[in-house]
């Protein structure tokens, strides 16, 4: 199509994941009367600047101020313990949102002995917490088509996404992939592959998705 969709979007894929996100205007484009679209999850705000500092306070203070500085919107599955985790002073330097996510989940994951992790979940509001990594078995019918391990990625052809970040995933010929804890799904006229960064001992973590049309 010629015309460039903006703004918040969703893709649903029969048979696989329903995404939720934003159109991020500086990475699209219409060339050739084709429309390639870059989406991020959630409301697009995780490169705005974000600054603070808190005394006595609970996580749930600065994390609230980062994402309202991004547009973006916390999960109800957020675990209220690890909101209420203790803060006797914490400071944001002037950084990105997700920037301050990453020192947030830092912080946390020392503060509670867990690996703690942030992402952008499927419905585009933003979880953190501690890993659990759930075990995954991609179809049969995907194929592994390169793994480059410097990068911790795997690109797997796939019939329709089904991968999402917190996943410990099983490729379709038995072969072990890992946690998976950022995917890129790549969606155009010749099929759809799925980017899938593995990396399960970080602080961070962050759900995205593309697609070009």
């Amino acid at each position: 199509v010629d015309t460039l969709p903006s703004g918040s979007v969703s893709i649903a894929c029969e048979g696989g994941l329903s995404l939720t996100g934003t159109v991020d205007a500086t990475r699209s484009g219409v060339v050739l009367d084709s429309s390639h679209v870059w989406i991020v999850g959630g409301a697009g705000g995780l490169g705005k600047p974000v600054s603070g500092a808190w005394r006595s306070a609970q996580l749930r203070d600065p994390l609230s101020a980062i994402l309202s500085a991004g547009g973006e919107t916390l999960s109800s599955t957020v675990d209220s313990s690890l909101l209420g985790t203790a803060l006797s002073s914490w400071r944001i330097p002037t950084t990105t949102v997700s920037g301050a996510l990453n020192s947030l989940a830092t912080f946390a994951s020392g503060a509670t002995g867990l690996t703690i992790n942030w992402r952008t979940l499927l419905d585009g509001t933003i979880w953190i917490g501690a890993e659990t990594w759930e075990a995954f078995t991609m179809d049969a019918t995907d194929s592994v088509a390169m793994v480059y391990p410097v990068e911790s990625r795997t690109v797997v052809s796939v019939t329709v996404p089904t991968v999402y970040p917190g996943l410990n995933v099983t490729g379709p010929s038995d072969e072990a992939i890992g946690n998976v804890a950022a995917v890129e799904h790549w969606i155009g006229p010749k099929g759809v592959q799925s980017w899938l960064f593995t990396d399960g001992d970080t602080g961070s973590s962050a759900a995205l998705f593309t697609r070009n049309v």
